[in-house]
């Protein structure tokens, strides 16, 4: 520690991911008896900018649980899609301890805002500079909220990782980078964004050093081309000869163009390269400005040089640009035969924030409203071009499958290992280590009943036993594959679970839904039916809007203009789009929804009014139009206006405001066909929402599940243990966003009455609900309906509510806060036994619902 210098204790943090893809290989590092093949670099590296005053504690949560017994003073999280909602918790939770939390990392870099819900600092892009000067400012009580530059480090020298601070123990190899840039541009890449398209390289020297410091003899490589300046790479290759280490690292097939470079890279320790072939659609490539891959005629031979040299190819490929079909899939399988390829990378394509694929996809309305940790390449999260959902995840899923399988693997190795190159021997491993694989290895391979097994083993021991091949690389290639078969094998356990969660948020083909359902009628100018059109603005729709006094019509429109013309000079619509929903149609004739193809009933909460809208609206609309209900109560076989609407007609509930609560309920009828579910599907996703399919018998589950924690809140202010201040006091920001009286008077207790009528009706414990209807009878007759008259269970006066003096104790309102918790958590799980949902599917949506990062079953 540095003299006269507080000492600090630092959390540096990579959050688990919840969802792992085969090509991490985890199965493989089990085998190895690690708990990942490797972590971050980026870790390691912060930890050698930070001043010896600070105590460093370094936790990967994929190795290792994070301790409670330290406190930390300030924490640094990476950050990626895949992580951020632990990511998120992390920061949370540190936060109530009293930590400062500074984020980095990709995700938060380009979603500075939302990281900074979570946390007091981002550092944006890379650290050198920035994270040092991030702990001064720190140190001194002053930190900012941002951290970035507009130019790059030099990027000469760097300082060695401090794998001191990692259990090196629970890996097996270190990650290495000599190299930051890109000279190319991809749409879906991050690289030139996050380093520049120059180069930057350091010094050989530098590199060696870090090398002969590290804890492993195996590395990787993470330079995006490792051998893209061949001068530097050639220098570098001479340089770790003498080293003696085994590696893996990225780069183009253009290394095969260069002998001298490939020959040097095998001597040097190379065993494996990935290649991002990314697709082998020149369509594809053109469209992402992946030009420098097109030339499919140089495969054939730059893939026999590289096999030659000895070292293995990964081939990457994305699939789901939008010029490929599900027969992309079918191309990728017979190429990797042909050039006898048994490792592939297959990846669906994912939009990452900040690429200019996702600016695309954001701006047509083709990003799924999903979590960002399903980004991990076996989940599509995107509106595809030419297929649905849940079509190119079961042609993913098939195909990994095909890849992997034994026969097709064993027919790649005999053809791969034919060539007798990959004799030359790789990095030494421990004899406990060795006999633990050579057993794995007897188990799975001859120990069993699949013949390809037994055959693929009998190969590839010949060949190291003739010398034909080293043993690491015989055995080693077994051992990938049997971990990627594993892996995929796991995925197809939770097939029926994953499939479920798909089908939840499938749009179909987005050349489809471009074709239809683009006018839109809402009926009402209550505050959901406006809160509906002002958002819907946003999404290319025709709108047409139905009101119900045509005196208001000047007013309406002026508040509707000025929405549009905030959101255009926010850069959300264009001057041409501006334009055209100047024009939107605004009109108390019900006859004017005559060409809508989907219209949503969006007046009060009253039976006879609603079913009086529809039946006048279901006159006028073409028979294959869709009529819903946005009713938040009432069964859609209440209010069907006839019955040759009825495979048309369904529920639609969406909650206000529609722009914060990002879930919708789509509640069938007994009549609603599928094709009308999947088209309010498609609809529902291309507004950026969640959908929950309910039945009618399962209908509006969110708000039943809140009811029974209203109704045990009012209970326990009728028994004198508590007032509605220290309810809300107990429940705020721990257990709901808003205290459950606010919430009341925020909805309305008109509002209120009229759902939980409709709710309790043919409850067969109605009465268990009577005094709480009873307490909104009588302030809705008196006039009291909450916030929009000034006054409900409080009284406003122009602005928040005026709260009561509170009754409780500290210890009550935690007794309080727990009961109700108790409550929340038992009536989620009494609903989800015949809701037809998952528990992560319920768990999701309300935490959507409620606007919390915990749900009832986390």
């Amino acid at each position: 520690m540095a003299e006269g210098k507080p000492a600090y204790n630092l959390f540096l943090l990579s959050p688990r991911q919840k969802y792992i893809n085969y090509p991490a290989h985890s199965e493989l590092a089990v085998m190895f008896g690690k708990k990942r093949l490797m972590i971050p670099l980026a870790l390691p590296t912060i930890a050698a900018l930070t001043p010896n005053h600070y105590r460093i504690f370094i936790f990967d949560e994929e190795i290792e649980d994070i301790p409670g017994n330290i406190r930390p003073d300030i924490v640094g999280i990476t950050t990626l899609a895949a992580t951020a909602n632990r990511a998120f918790e992390l920061g949370d939770h540190y936060r109530s301890l009293g930590a400062k939390v500074v984020y980095g990392g990709p995700y938060a870099s380009y979603l500075t805002d939302e990281a900074l819900k979570h946390g007091d600092a981002v550092v944006v892009g890379e650290a050198e500079g920035k994270w040092e000067q991030c702990l001064e400012d720190f140190e001194k009580g002053s930190l900012k909220q941002v951290y970035e530059t507009s130019s790059f480090t030099e990027y000469r020298c760097q300082r060695p990782p401090r794998w001191d601070l990692v259990n090196i123990k629970r890996i097996f190899q270190v990650a290495i980078q000599v190299s930051r840039g890109c000279p190319f541009n991809c749409d879906f890449c991050l690289v030139s964004k996050n380093f520049g398209r120059k180069m930057r390289y350091r010094e050989i020297d530098n590199v060696v050093e870090e090398i002969r410091a590290a804890p492993s003899k195996y590395f990787f490589f993470v330079d995006d081309n490792l051998t893209i300046n061949k001068r530097y790479a050639k220098e570098l290759m001479k340089a770790i000869i003498p080293l003696h280490i085994s590696w893996g690292c990225m780069c183009s097939l253009d290394v095969a163009t260069d002998d001298e470079l490939l020959m040097l890279m095998a001597e040097a320790g190379c065993f494996n390269i990935l290649v991002g072939f990314e697709s082998l659609n020149p369509e594809s490539l053109d469209e992402t400005r992946k030009h420098h891959n097109r030339g499919g005629s140089i495969y054939t031979d730059a893939i026999s040089k590289i096999h030659a040299a000895g070292i293995q190819i990964n081939a990457s490929f994305v699939v789901g640009f939008d010029h490929d079909t599900a027969d992309e899939f079918e191309r990728i399988f017979n190429f990797s035969v042909e050039h006898n390829l048994p490792n592939i990378n297959l990846h669906l394509l994912n939009a990452s924030p900040g690429t200019e694929t996702h600016k695309k996809l954001l701006a047509e309305g083709r990003i799924l409203s999903i979590d960002p940790e399903l980004g991990v390449g076996h989940f599509p999260t995107i509106a595809y071009m030419n297929m649905s959902q849940i079509e190119i995840f079961d042609k993913y899923m098939e195909t990994v499958t095909r890849l992997y399988s034994f026969p097709v693997i064993r027919q790649k190795a005999e053809a791969l290992f034919s060539n007798r190159a990959f004799t030359r021997k790789g990095g030494e491993i421990s004899s406990w280590l060795k006999a633990r694989l050579s057993w794995i290895t007897f188990r799975e391979f001859v120990m069993t009943s699949d013949k390809d097994r037994r055959a693929l083993f009998r190969f590839i021991f010949n060949l190291i036993r003739t010398r034909q091949v080293a043993i690491d690389k015989g055995m080693g290639f077994l051992l990938t594959v049997l971990g990627v078969n594993r892996h995929i094998s796991r995925h197809h356990r939770k097939m029926d679970e994953y499939r479920r969660m798909i089908m939840s948020w499938e749009t179909g083909k987005w050349k489809d839904r471009i074709r239809e359902d683009k006018t839109i009628g809402v009926i009402g100018q209550g505050k959901m039916g406006t809160n509906l059109v002002h958002y819907l603005a946003e999404y290319g729709f025709n709108l047409h809007w139905i009101v119900s006094r045509e005196a208001d019509l000047p007013a309406i429109r002026k508040a509707l203009e000025k929405k549009l013309r905030r959101l255009s000079n926010n850069g959300i619509l264009s001057t041409a789009r501006l334009d055209q929903l100047m024009e939107t149609r605004i009109s108390s004739g019900i006859e004017d929804l005559a060409g809508c193809d989907i219209v949503i009933e969006a007046v009060p909460e009253d039976r006879t009014l609603k079913k009086e809208v529809l039946e006048s609206a279901d006159k006028v609309l073409h028979q294959e139009a869709i009529l819903v209900s946005n009713s938040s109560s009432i069964n859609p076989a209440e209010l069907c206006p006839s019955p040759g609407r009825e495979k048309n007609f369904a529920g639609l509930h969406f909650f206000y405001p529609v722009s914060l609560i990002n879930v919708v309920e789509i509640i069938k009828g007994q009549g609603t066909s599928d094709n009308t579910a999947n088209r309010l599907r498609t609809f529902v996703a291309a507004i950026n929402h969640k959908n929950l399919l309910l039945s009618e018998n399962s209908g509006f589950i969110l708000n039943r599940i809140f009811l029974d924690v209203q109704n045990e809140a009012f209970r326990i202010t009728m028994q004198g243990q508590a007032g509605f201040t220290d309810i809300d006091k107990a429940v705020k920001g721990s257990l709901f966003p808003l205290g459950i009286f606010e919430f009341f008077d925020h909805v309305g207790l008109d509002t209120m009455l009229q759902s939980i009528k409709n709710y309790t009706r043919g409850y067969p414990h109605a009465d268990y609900y009577s005094p709480l209807l009873k307490e909104l009878e009588k302030k809705v007759s008196e006039g009291h309906q909450g916030r929009k008259s000034g006054r409900g269970f409080y009284v406003y006066n122009g602005g928040g509510p005026d709260h009561h003096s509170t009754v409780a104790t500290e210890g009550q309102l935690a007794e309080i806060r727990n009961h109700l918790e108790f409550t929340y958590k038992n009536a989620a799980r009494r609903f989800i036994t015949h809701s037809g949902l998952t528990i992560d599917e319920l768990n999701e949506a309300l935490k959507e619902y409620f606007g919390t990062d915990k749900g009832p079953f986390d």
